[in-house]
């Protein structure tokens, strides 16, 4: 699966930092609030979160599922803008005969709602299907029944979805994957939705491939009415994964042609995108990914891409010898910056999210943050109007032997607010 590499690391990531040419703006100072329990349940797994942030309330809402042992469930919380919950979870979907996982959230800022997407397995049939609701920006169920967008077909496996709203053209565009069983090919679909929660407009593909294609993110830049769509593919040897991105317009359709991403000689995989539409220059997104330097020593890479989508410059966040997995990626256009997150594998028992800011032109400002916890998972982040970022994330609590989703708001020194005090 690896291609050898002849080039020491430390050479490796020199040589290409040298290359970019950065150049630094005035360093930011920034700090991350005491880590807040979103969850704290006992008995329960819940896992894989997702966050999106509100500026209509001034709030978050973070999703997760909720792991049993013949179904699953999708959850929600809200939380103010300083971290602090508003209310109790939140069922958005449960009820046997369903394994509900993996979701992904947007916010309507024209109709003041969510939508809340996941990956559905029907338990005694195993077909799988991407399932939606809609909740109001109270935390209101909107939808009676989940909403069927794509799937429940034999012939087809139909996964990991990720969602954005459009601004411009005032609609959802979900992207999945999907894969025929009898044609052994793999797909990547996008798909409108609206404010009244009805899909539109056809399926439409944004690349087909007869080699595993998955793990897509999506991400939208209003300044252009312009989602850049990014996944994970295998190259036409069959043995390498790459990372890709195109364009689609707000409306639908390919902007351009797929374009790959990440052309280092290693696998590559779990990319996250977010867009900056005030970067400076032509640069309006950052791809970052997990890198595997060697079977053990994976990294996490980044790459900036403008607005006709070409690759304009590359980050190494995190290049430390240990397994550096799982990145997250927020844009925050109040101070025109990047964080990405990720999980470290430092040992058995210290699994830690990490975390680390960047400007629009690459260069990083403070230092690595670390949010220590034991065995942290499926980190995630969503930014605030004023500089903030939600880092939100899944860590089994020392003794409990449950998982529980938690967060920690990173903050500008200037915008800083009392520590969280948890309600």
């Amino acid at each position: 699966m690896f291609r050898p590499v002849t080039q020491s690391k430390t050479h490796f990531y020199l040589m290409a930092l040298l290359s970019l040419a950065l150049t630094s703006s005035a360093l930011a100072a920034g700090i991350f609030t005491p880590i807040l329990p979103i969850t704290q349940t006992t008995d329960i797994y819940e896992k894989s979160p997702a966050a999106v942030y509100n500026p209509d309330r001034e709030e978050y809402l973070v999703v997760w599922f909720k792991e049993g042992v013949q179904y699953d469930e999708i959850q929600a919380q809200r939380l103010d803008k300083d971290g602090h919950k508003i209310g109790g979870p939140i069922n958005i979907s449960s009820g046997s005969g369903q394994f509900r996982r993996y979701p992904d959230v947007a916010y309507n800022s024209q109709h003041q709602q969510y939508l809340v997407v996941w990956e559905n397995t029907t338990t005694n049939t195993a077909l799988k299907s991407i399932q939606f609701r809609r909740i109001s920006d109270t935390g209101t169920v909107l939808d009676p029944v989940d909403i069927l967008l794509a799937g429940n077909d034999a012939t087809f496996s139909t996964f990991e979805p990720a969602v954005a709203y459009g601004s411009g053209s005032d609609n959802y565009m979900v992207v999945w994957a999907v894969q025929d069983i009898g044609l052994g090919k793999y797909f990547l679909y996008t798909r409108k939705i609206n404010q009244d929660g009805y899909p539109f407009g056809s399926e439409y593909k944004v690349q087909e491939a007869s080699q595993y294609l998955g793990n897509p993110d999506i991400a939208y830049d209003h300044s252009n009415d312009r989602h850049l769509v990014v996944w994970e593919a295998t190259d036409s040897s069959g043995t390498l994964h790459d990372i890709w991105g195109c364009q689609v317009y707000g409306s639908g359709g390919n902007y351009a042609t797929p374009f790959i991403i990440d052309s280092y000689p290693n696998d590559a995989g779990f990319p996250a995108v977010a867009a900056l539409p005030n970067a400076p220059g032509q640069v309006k997104f950052l791809v970052v990914y997990e890198y595997a330097f060697t079977a053990t020593d994976h990294d996490i890479h980044g790459c900036y891409i403008e607005e006709n989508s070409a690759v304009s410059g590359i980050i190494f966040p995190a290049n430390a010898s240990s397994m550096e997995t799982a990145p997250a990626v927020a844009a925050s256009e109040h101070s025109s910056t990047f964080l990405v997150a990720w999980q470290e594998d430092a040992s058995m028992l210290d699994k830690p999210v990490k975390a680390r800011l960047f400007d629009g032109a690459g260069t990083y400002l403070d230092g690595i943050f670390e949010l220590s916890c034991a065995l942290t998972a499926f980190p995630a982040a969503a930014a605030g109007p004023r500089g903030e970022i939600l880092v939100t994330w899944s860590d089994v609590p020392p003794g409990l032997g449950k998982t529980d989703v938690f967060g920690a708001i990173y903050q500008e020194l200037y915008n800083a607010y009392l520590p969280l005090i948890n309600h």
